[in-house]
């Protein structure tokens, strides 16, 4: 999950449509593809960010988010706060 993943590859992959793939996908899911994929990316995202060893900027990019601040924005729409009041409170 840390390079761009894209509906049409996963399809391919499935040999089905984009349409119908992302349809069984939501349903079976309850999330797009896209929403399952930054679910997975930010759950990576808070270990790396528990364990303390990689900058934020690192973490963004072994997580796949295309910069830090795409990184931030995502994370903090997601847990709440930012990936460094992640780290601080220990979260």
């Amino acid at each position: 999950f840390s390079r761009k993943l894209k509906v049409s590859d996963m399809a391919k992959v499935a040999a089905i449509s984009e349409s119908h793939f992302a349809r069984v996908f939501k349903r079976e899911t309850g999330h797009s593809p896209a929403e399952y994929v930054n679910m997975i990316r930010i759950d990576k995202a808070k270990k790396l960010l528990r364990a303390g060893r990689l900058s934020v900027s690192e973490i963004a990019s072994e997580t796949g988010f295309a910069s830090p601040s795409h990184f931030s924005t995502a994370f903090s729409r997601a847990t709440g706060v930012s990936p460094a009041e992640f780290r601080e409170k220990g979260m």
